[in-house]
């Protein structure tokens, strides 16, 4: 094997550990983020949500009112 040849073998050498570390970088930030984002989904599902505005339309609730109806309607007489 020639001067070059042991260079190129060594620069190929080189590349593909870093490719290969570079590589398992990249997968471990990936897989952090995907954790993470369902984790937080998971977390979204546990807590009560808020009638919308259709929910609060088809209650009978005028969504331009100060107080909706339906406040009234639970208000004790």
């Amino acid at each position: 094997m020639s001067g070059d040849d042991e260079g190129l073998a060594r620069f190929l050498r080189g590349a593909t550990i870093g490719a290969l570390v570079g590589a398992a970088v990249a997968g471990s930030a990936i897989w952090r983020r995907r954790v993470a984002r369902s984790s937080e989904l998971a977390a979204d599902r546990s807590r009560p949500s808020l009638p919308g505005p259709a929910e609060a339309i088809a209650a009978g609730d005028d969504p331009l009112s100060p107080a909706p109806r339906s406040a009234e309607r639970a208000a004790p007489d």
